[in-house]
């Protein structure tokens, strides 16, 4: 897994924040427009850290949003595990793979 890919990925962070807080939401019966101070913000988040349950199905989803489903197995691409920054294209991956084998 190219970690250093996920935690560069700004869209990668929105969807693990709006899966999660959709989680908490759906349990707890809690919509947006509740969460208006900030002491209900944290008893929320206090009550959905103390139970297993929400913790546990956070956790699952947060396993499901790090894998790449677009390749075979449980493992990034090699074109993914190449990159070092996300803006590098799968073609400057090739490219530079290509010239480093001549």
């Amino acid at each position: 897994m190219n970690w250093r890919l996920r935690v560069q990925s700004p869209a990668w962070w929105a969807t693990v924040i709006i899966g999660v807080a959709v989680i908490i939401g759906s349990y707890f019966g809690v919509n947006a427009t509740d969460i208006t101070t900030w002491k209900i913000f944290t008893d929320t988040l206090g009550a959905a850290i103390a139970n297993p349950y929400v913790c546990g199905s956070i956790f699952v989803y947060i396993l499901t949003s790090i894998f790449d489903f677009s390749t075979v197995g449980w493992s990034d691409s090699a074109v993914t595990k190449a990159k070092k920054s996300i803006d590098q294209t799968a073609e400057d991956i090739v490219k530079a793979q290509a010239s480093s084998e001549v």
